[in-house]
């Protein structure tokens, strides 16, 4: 069996949309370069994310790496143009008036701003194991599941829920590699209020966190940890990346490895 990147998917901004890339750099946070580098707080110090915030999945984001700049547009509102580098407060006013909020726009390279600040690497998913997802869940096609999961490695050639042999056995992480760079599987990501929400309307599939904790407790593959799983609401993998790793570069088409000492 031979596992591969099928996507890379970076978050530019916290809680906005994806940004597909064929190449991610590994930064010294160990984090993907560009993921979450940018987010936004209220006045009271709170993200703004799709937890918080249902405005949020009305407003469209389009980021350009080449020249560090975003383009925002939405269903009720003109496409703006900004560069990310300067005059930031013009960022802050246009999203002051969006969410009707003063909004501050933060930055940071090093790691970005993870939604799990202890396992801050890049989460995990399985394609097949998305498809599986829709089985459950009809009429969500595989992007749209893919795009509520937010995952920000796919990879595909495996059976479904194949990443939960990443999740480690005892407390201290399961090691495995993609193309040359060495990661830790840590645990299964608690979902919240972001996957049952249509990603560009909000819309909420009824009974989604019902329907798939069920199906994920019954279908719980024989390699998952089972004390991983103090409930099913639980999918993608969460990971660790060492500093060491900084400067590396995870491609599409690289091979996700275990140890080789175990059969998977």
């Amino acid at each position: 069996m031979s596992i591969r990147v099928r996507d890379i998917f970076v978050y530019p901004v916290k809680g906005l949309d994806p940004h597909r890339i064929a190449t991610a750099e590994i930064t010294s946070g160990g984090s993907l370069r560009y993921d979450r580098m940018f987010a936004m707080k209220d006045e009271q110090g709170k993200y703004i994310n799709g937890k918080k915030s249902e405005r949020i999945h009305l407003l469209r984001s389009l980021f350009f790496p080449e020249t560090l700049s975003i383009i925002f547009s939405g269903r009720d509102i003109s496409q703006q143009t900004f560069q990310l580098t300067e005059n930031i407060h013009f960022i802050e006013e246009f999203l002051s008036g969006f969410f009707q909020k003063k909004i501050t726009f933060l930055r940071n390279e090093l790691s970005g701003f993870p939604d799990d600040t202890v396992s801050p690497g890049p989460t995990v998913a399985l394609w097949e194991s998305i498809q599986q997802v829709c089985t459950w869940l009809p009429g969500i096609s595989h992007e749209e599941m893919r795009r509520r999961f937010r995952p920000n490695i796919v990879l595909e050639g495996g059976v479904p829920f194949w990443e939960d042999h990443l999740l480690p056995e005892g407390e201290t992480g399961k090691e495995f590699t993609i193309g040359d760079v060495f990661m830790k599987g840590i645990n299964p990501s608690a979902r919240c209020a972001v996957p049952p929400r249509h990603p560009e309307t909000g819309d909420i599939y009824p009974l989604f966190r019902k329907i798939f904790s069920e199906k994920r407790m019954t279908s719980l593959p024989e390699w998952a940890p089972e004390h991983h799983f103090d409930h099913f609401y639980r999918f993608t993998v969460n990971t660790i990346i060492s500093p060491h790793e900084a400067g590396k570069y995870l491609h599409t088409g690289d091979e996700a490895k275990l140890p080789i000492n175990k059969a998977y």
